[in-house]
């Protein structure tokens, strides 16, 4: 990454390009005294958790996209066990799916 700062920062040809990074925890409170001016080149922006209607949302396109068949109690926990978090409806799609398919599987295979 400080590579890929650089570069950009020494390179006139680079000046539109735009990084974009994601952490589930702020990496600010890692920033020592002596690496204050990381703040020249990075900008940190505080994003809030997902209401839970925009949750609601994504799992209804998760479950169409991907064909799964989420019982509605299956989807009124993972929004109360979400707790605002799209990641945390990411992997558990993704472990609902194996699940769904490994299932398939066994009931194709008798």
């Amino acid at each position: 990454m400080l590579s890929l700062l650089i570069a950009k920062t020494y390179s006139s040809q680079l000046f539109k390009i735009k990084f974009v990074l994601s952490s589930i925890n702020s990496p600010i409170k890692h920033i020592q005294l002596f690496q204050q001016k990381i703040h020249q080149q990075i900008k940190f922006i505080d994003l809030k958790y997902w209401e839970n209607q925009d949750i609601e949302k994504l799992i209804d396109v998760i479950g169409i996209n991907l064909n799964l068949a989420m019982p509605e109690s299956f989807k009124e926990d993972l929004l109360k066990s979400a707790k605002g978090s799209p990641r945390f409806i990411k992997s558990a799609s993704e472990i609902f799916l194996l699940l769904a398919n490994m299932t398939r599987g066994i009931y194709q295979n008798t």
